[in-house]
């Protein structure tokens, strides 16, 4: 009987043996190796925040997204907007605009850290910050840049609708944008390709509101051509050139 317990434990133990025990393989790594993820934690709270966000006006303001959409390529929804909403801002613009802003923040740290363009000794938690700071900064001079021509020109409306076409494309970038953005953080693509077709993707949208707005000052409320173009290169582009300047040459 001792016997017997004795043949069996031992064959208990045998198959508890490493499969890697006894075996002829040859060493070549006699320590231990480390397994550290070093992939950042912020992004992943950055995403989970745009998708509740996007959750949020998605369960509430469902007809309203659709209708932003439609409003971007149709001008006859685009003209219903403007008789049904006019440019007021609601609370579901202000999401939108937020996770536009945020996604596109991402997309410029991306490219920055693709290329080691600027602010290569900050950590890229202060990248995104520094970055997402420069780009309300540059909402914010366009603002009053827009109040101040607004008002010395008297052309209150043409500015105003203008600006509501401006953010109603930016509001529907802003969703085009996040699950391109999550591939690239997560899914191990290669990121050059990606980040291509989200810099056609941004050149397009500009594009967009650059056409739409000629449409605008010069089929509808008759403004001169040149006055035009010189409108929408100082105020589209020159605040954002400025502010990059001077961010490549300080630091």
């Amino acid at each position: 009987m001792v016997s017997v317990f004795l043949v069996l434990l031992r064959y208990s133990m045998s198959l508890t043996e490493h499969v890697f025990y006894n075996h002829q393989l040859k060493v070549t790594q006699f320590t231990s190796y480390s397994m550290a993820n070093k992939s950042l934690v912020w992004p992943s709270v950055l995403f989970f925040i745009l998708l509740i966000l996007i959750i949020v006006v998605k369960n509430s303001a469902l007809n309203n997204v659709l209708k932003i959409f439609k409003s971007t390529t149709n001008n006859q929804a685009w003209q219903q907007y403007l008789r049904e909403d006019g440019t007021n801002i609601k609370s579901h613009n202000l999401v939108l605009v937020g996770i536009y802003l945020l996604t596109l923040t991402y997309f410029v740290y991306k490219i920055n850290t693709y290329y080691n363009l600027v602010f290569v000794s900050f950590s890229s938690l202060w990248q995104y910050l520094f970055l997402l700071g420069v780009f309300l900064l540059c909402l914010l001079l366009k603002f009053m840049a827009n109040f101040f021509i607004a008002r010395i020109t008297n052309s209150l409306e043409v500015i105003s609708n203008y600006q509501t076409y401006t953010l109603l494309i930016n509001q529907a970038f802003g969703v085009i944008y996040f699950p391109m953005f999550v591939l690239i953080e997560f899914a191990g693509f290669n990121s050059f390709h990606l980040l291509t077709v989200c810099l056609s993707l941004y050149l397009l949208s500009i594009l967009v509101k650059w056409i739409k707005g000629s449409i605008i000052c010069i089929t509808e409320y008759r403004i001169g051509i040149l006055q035009t173009f010189l409108y929408l290169c100082a105020l589209e582009l020159l605040p954002f050139l400025v502010i990059v300047k001077f961010s490549v040459e300080t630091f």
